[in-house]
């Protein structure tokens, strides 16, 4: 079996031979609707008692206040968490009760280098990753998808319109933290672990998961810098066993665009009406960086990785 080690719980190991992995990929599916379902049944009675509509985010949003601003971020919260966070600890309990966390790779004490160069790796593929945004961008859509993609950026900006500092605060948390754990721990921690488990290529299988990442968030626009975003995070996770790599670098990604947002948002509005794109060489020099970072971690990290203890090469 491709997870197995001698550092790996031999419980662990015996309590997930005894699903499948499209057992425990359809106990995932049916732990996220159930919470899908709460949230939305919370959201709606929300919207009763607080007579705001929470069917059209984007109406909300129009009107710019504060109270209709913080609404909307309680909404992403609860469904976010709800939908995301809580199903994946509670099924991972279920499962594997004491040893939830360690199967999640939640348990795995990441080194500080390991923090840093994962961060450094997110942040030098920035020019690379927008330069593939831009290229995206030209795809043609359908109708109804392209006014979706609107609706959605539409509600985003709204967000990221400040009163004051704690509406930053609230976003970090909205925006970038409770994302980062919980598409982390469902994503990296449990759909790429049972892709592996189905392909046994653990190549093969980051990708597939980062593209399942990708598909999840309906923005097709942005499908192809959000994969290989997800492939980063995946190999990061892949790379040291521990979780707590990718979402660190996960949050450090949606946080820093909040934060720019936060105290640059008249240089990026003149940004977006110049339609200023990166350099083709600046992308391939980002895209060089990357492969140095990489090297780095395959020279350094994967011979001590204690749960991805597979020896096949990366190409």
């Amino acid at each position: 079996m491709f997870y197995k080690s001698n550092d790996f719980d031999t419980n662990i190991l015996e309590v997930e031979e005894k699903y499948s992995p499209w057992q425990l990929i359809m106990l995932l599916l049916c732990a996220v609707g159930i919470g899908a379902i709460t949230g939305t049944l919370i959201i709606y009675l929300l919207s009763f008692v607080t007579k705001i509509d929470a069917r059209n985010l984007t109406d909300v949003l129009q009107n710019m206040n504060f109270d209709n601003r913080n609404f909307v971020r309680l909404i992403l919260f609860i469904n976010h968490f709800l939908m995301f966070c809580l199903p994946i600890v509670i099924l991972s309990w279920i499962i594997f009760r004491a040893s939830w966390a360690k199967y999640l790779g939640l348990t795995q004490r990441p080194q500080a280098k390991w923090l840093v160069m994962g961060a450094l790796l997110l942040l030098v593929s920035m020019p690379f990753i927008q330069y593939v945004y831009a290229l995206n961008q030209q795809l043609s859509l359908p109708s109804f998808m392209k006014n979706a993609e609107d609706s959605m950026d539409n509600a985003l900006k709204g967000l990221l319109v400040y009163d004051n500092s704690i509406e930053l605060i609230f976003n970090i948390l909205v925006i970038a933290l409770v994302p980062a754990l919980g598409e982390e721990m469902i994503f990296r921690g449990w759909i790429q672990r049972q892709l592996m488990r189905i392909i046994n290529r653990p190549h093969a299988a980051i990708w597939a998961s980062a593209a399942i990442f990708s598909a999840i968030h309906f923005q097709f626009l942005g499908f192809l810098p959000r994969l290989l975003l997800g492939v980063l995070l995946g190999y990061l996770y892949f790379w040291t066993g521990s979780l707590w790599v990718s979402i660190f670098a996960h949050f450090l990604n949606n946080g820093l665009q909040v934060i720019a947002q936060y105290f640059f948002r008249v240089e990026f509005e003149k940004m977006d009406e110049n339609q200023a794109q990166i350099p083709m060489y600046m992308a391939f020099l980002s895209l060089g960086l990357c492969f140095i970072i990489c090297k780095y971690f395959l020279d350094n990290v994967t011979s001590n990785n204690k749960i991805f203890n597979q020896k096949e090469p990366m190409i």
